[in-house]
């Protein structure tokens, strides 16, 4: 569906709620597509302050570090995604103190933009 409506074939995918099963697996498989996971969230679902949620995601980061974070509220016990937003600005901040850059998955993998 992605690629009849973009033109654009996806090669990476992070299954929902990090979850694979045999069958996902399988068409991950057939349609030669990279797994992916991540390796340092902020356990934004629940109805933290971003001050938390920058935390969590700073004790794990690292170079090579791929971060998850949510955009919506509508699938977690939170009212709003505010607080994810608010964090932004302090990873991204320490991050580059630390001389990480962001970067997108593709560009991390070493696969072309998708």
């Amino acid at each position: 569906a992605i690629e009849s409506a973009t033109s654009i074939r996806p090669r990476l995918f992070r299954p929902p709620y990090g979850r694979f099963s045999k069958i996902s697996c399988a068409a991950c498989d057939e349609l030669d597509m990279e797994r992916i996971y991540w390796s340092a969230w902020g356990a934004d679902w629940d109805p933290v302050d971003g001050e938390t949620i920058a935390k969590t995601v700073l004790g794990d980061l690292k170079d090579g570090s791929i971060v998850l974070l949510h955009d919506s509220p509508s699938y977690a016990s939170r009212k709003s995604a505010r607080p994810t937003a608010e964090a932004i600005a302090s990873i991204v901040a320490t991050a580059r103190a630390g001389g990480l850059s962001g970067v997108t998955v593709s560009r991390l993998l070493s696969e072309p933009d998708q």
